[in-house]
């Protein structure tokens, strides 16, 4: 496994209780979106964790929902993992074509939501799917 410090601190510091220091991530902001072998990116590996304080560190710094080898998005991710507040962090970074991204099997965030049976944020996704298009049809 050839993962980088950032990725590996997205991957312990799974909980806000389990913070990084300030002056380790500023050391590695050039590695915000950088890929594994398999191109999944620190983004994806916080969305199976709870700490919002360094999901909005990485999106603060420029971390973009980008799919990864199989096409899933950190989206997918957090909705299969089914915390909630990171959900909607995440959709409220997101375009409505990044929400709605299917992966390799043809299956999007909102269809992983479901078969995880994260129904609060299977509602969720229903609804912001649903206010994104309005608000897009309307331009």
């Amino acid at each position: 496994m050839t993962w980088n410090q950032l990725q590996r601190i997205c991957v312990i510091c799974d909980t806000e209780d389990s913070q990084p220091k300030p002056v380790v991530l500023e050391q590695l902001l050039l590695l915000v979106n950088s890929p594994t072998k398999r191109k999944t990116t620190p983004l994806h590996f916080v969305a199976l964790g709870t700490n919002l304080t360094l999901a909005r560190w990485l999106l603060q710094h420029g971390a973009e929902f980008f799919q990864n080898e199989d096409d899933e998005n950190p989206l997918h991710w957090a909705c299969k993992y089914g915390h909630l507040p990171m959900i909607k962090l995440f959709l409220s970074h997101m375009s409505l074509c990044e929400i709605i991204e299917t992966d390799y099997n043809n299956q999007s965030p909102l269809n992983w939501a479901l078969e995880y049976k994260n129904h609060k944020a299977a509602k969720l996704l229903r609804t912001t799917i649903s206010q994104k298009r309005k608000t897009r049809n309307k331009k």
